[in-house]
C-alpha cells in the first residue's frame, strides 16, 4: 500500500482544491453557462464553490507550517 506523508497530502489537496476554485470563479466571471442533466447550474452556486474551494485550498496548504 502506498503510504503519503501529511505535507505531500497537504500539497496536493491544496492545489487540487485551487485549481477548482479558479475554475469555478472563471465559469462565474465569464458568465459560461454550465449544464449538469436539465439543470442549468446558476452562477451565484459557482461563487459559492469558489469561494469554499478557496477556503479549503487555503486551510491544506495553511496545514504546512
Amino acid at each position: 500500500m502506498l503510504k503519503l506523508g501529511n505535507s505531500f497530502f497537504s500539497i496536493v489537496t491544496g492545489f487540487a482544491f485551487a485549481a477548482a476554485a479558479l475554475l469555478h470563479g472563471w465559469r462565474a466571471y465569464a458568465g459560461f453557462d454550465l449544464m449538469y442533466g436539465d439543470w442549468l447550474v446558476p452562477l451565484w452556486l459557482s461563487w459559492l464553490v469558489c469561494l469554499v474551494a478557496f477556503l479549503l485550498s487555503l486551510a491544506a496548504l495553511m496545514r504546512l507550517r
